[in-house]
């Protein structure tokens, strides 16, 4: 009995030892294969490294103005010109409506004892001087812009006073003056009142001048 459990218990530690070393065994190939894998991988990747370094070497190297060629073809976006050609239309209309309400604006300097009246110009910003009258004018409510209705009657006023003045200082009259007065009067007349009155004094002026004419050349 004694001896058979001696070989019973002889069998199972070689068994045992048996597996043990079957067990490592293939751990030890396992390992080595997995080293290999490793290893076969890493000669791969460095394989395509090289190639791809070696190809961009061969690849010439574009010239400063093939890059910038390439650059402008990538950047420059595509050109709608008739988007372009409205968006111009649209411009010069609005200049244009600026333009054309800046004329209607006119504007008032008093300076030296005359009054120096402006005119927008036909332009979005700018203005021209159009008439320069003695003493200082200026209507009732006093602004920064005027309008057409506030400057003209004070020209037309003007020019009448100063017709009127000349017709009546002492001495020869001087008719061409008066007459050329009356006349801008006319052109900044705005009722058919002050149409009136012009024509009311270019008769009386006509008529002292056609007497005067008679007495001095009898």
């Amino acid at each position: 009995l004694a001896e058979a459990e001696a070989k019973k218990k002889a069998e199972e530690e070689a068994r045992l030892l048996a597996e043990a070393e079957a067990k490592k065994k293939a751990e030890e190939e396992a390992r080595l294969l997995a080293e290999a894998e490793a290893k076969k991988k890493a000669e791969e990747e460095a394989r395509l490294q090289a190639e791809a370094e070696a190809k961009k070497k061969a690849t010439p190297k574009p010239s400063a103005i093939e890059t910038q060629v390439e650059f402008l073809k990538a950047v420059k976006p595509p050109v709608n010109v008739k988007a372009v050609a409205a968006s111009v239309v649209v411009l010069f209309a609005v200049l244009s409506m600026l333009s054309m309400g800046n004329t209607s604006n006119y504007y008032i300097k008093i300076k030296h004892g005359s009054t120096y009246v402006y005119q927008g110009a036909f332009s979005p910003v700018g203005k021209n001087l159009i008439a320069t009258v003695p003493g200082a004018m200026e209507p009732a409510q006093t602004k920064d812009v005027y309008t057409e209705a506030d400057i003209l009657p004070i020209l037309f006023r003007s020019y009448v006073d100063q017709a009127l003045a000349l017709k009546n200082n002492p001495g020869s009259p001087d008719f061409g003056a008066i007459t050329c007065l009356l006349q801008k009067a006319e052109s900044y007349a705005t009722t058919p009142e002050e149409m009136m009155i012009v024509k009311k004094h270019l008769t009386a002026v006509n008529a002292i001048k056609e007497a005067y004419n008679s007495s001095v050349n009898p």
